[in-house]
């Protein structure tokens, strides 16, 4: 999270897609060891976002909860991207590359990000200088858990693995 103060406007162009969007950000702001927020507000012909359903305690791990994740669809939907560019050293902490997430102006469909085709739309960025991470109180569970290991490998089949969704009403994939 950061208050957002972008200080860098990327116009997009009719029919940009995803690949489109992150090599403008990386065109205009080529500082990979710099964490990068981006807005993208505009008018999509088409997008696509997942989400996995709602999850119960135990919390399984990532990966299973990712397991059977749903992907939605809409076309001719107005709304706001939003997330970050990540620096590769930074995995652990933040998700390496671009991570974004949608919401309709209607507040009534949204998800991570998987695919666009934009009508109209301007990026706008905020580089990152400054982080600040906070953590849960001690006394709960996070303090607890075994947070150990390398975690790379569940994250990429979290968040780069959208083949394996199962489609928006399909039956779950047990």
């Amino acid at each position: 999270m950061t208050p957002f103060s972008p200080s860098i406007a990327v116009p997009l162009a009719r029919g940009a897609r995803l690949p489109d969007l992150e090599s403008s950000v990386d065109r205009s702001f080529p500082d990979m060891n710099l964490f990068c927020a981006v807005r993208v507000r505009g008018r999509f012909s088409a997008i696509r976002v997942r989400s996995v359903l709602p999850q119960r305690k135990p919390y399984p791990p990532l990966a299973a909860a990712a397991a059977n994740q749903v992907i939605f669809a809409r076309e001719g939907v107005a709304g706001t991207l939003v997330g970050f560019r990540s620096p590769r050293y930074a995995a652990g902490v933040a998700v390496p590359g671009y991570h974004l997430h949608f919401l309709s102006d209607d507040r009534t469909f949204g998800g991570h990000l998987l695919d666009f085709t934009i009508e109209s739309g301007t990026a706008e960025l905020d580089p990152c200088t400054r982080l600040v991470l906070v953590l849960p109180g001690p006394g709960g569970a996070f303090g607890t858990m075994d947070l150990g290991g390398d975690g790379g490998k569940e994250l990429e089949k979290a968040e780069r693995a959208p083949g394996d969704a199962r489609p928006a009403g399909g039956p779950p994939t047990r």
